[in-house]
């Protein structure tokens, strides 16, 4: 029996002639009911599966299937379809700070240890 692709479950697919068979009487039709179940959660194997199944898939616009990379995807996770909005919770901007103190005078702060003396400077004579 073929079952045609995109075949829906609860579908009723009938085969003319090929029911039951009693004595000389002709056949009838066999009646099969589609019975598809999908699993609530995949494992991580199956996942993988149907994410490399989706790849062999034409892009369509607009339906995006997670795990699969598309042509809108960025490496960042940000939004590049519509670039006139900020849409970016991936990459936050941070007001940078200037230095108080050297990296040197902060060191010792935390190791507490004093101030370093100047040196004095050398004057070629």
């Amino acid at each position: 029996v073929k079952v045609e692709e995109g075949t829906a479950s609860h579908c009723v697919v009938v085969v003319a002639g090929e029911g039951v068979r009693t004595g000389d009487t002709i056949p009838g039709d066999l009646v099969i009911r589609t019975a598809i179940r999908v699993p609530a959660r995949l494992s991580w194997r199956q996942a993988r599966i149907v994410r490399k199944f989706a790849t062999l898939e034409p892009q369509e616009v607009g339906i995006v299937v997670e795990g699969v990379p598309s042509s809108s995807d960025h490496k960042l996770e940000v939004n590049v379809v519509d670039a006139d909005r900020i849409v970016n919770t991936v990459v936050r901007e941070v007001v940078v700070k200037k230095m108080d103190k050297t990296i040197t005078a902060t060191i010792r702060d935390k190791l507490g240890l004093p101030p370093a003396k100047p040196k004095a400077s050398r004057s070629n004579a």
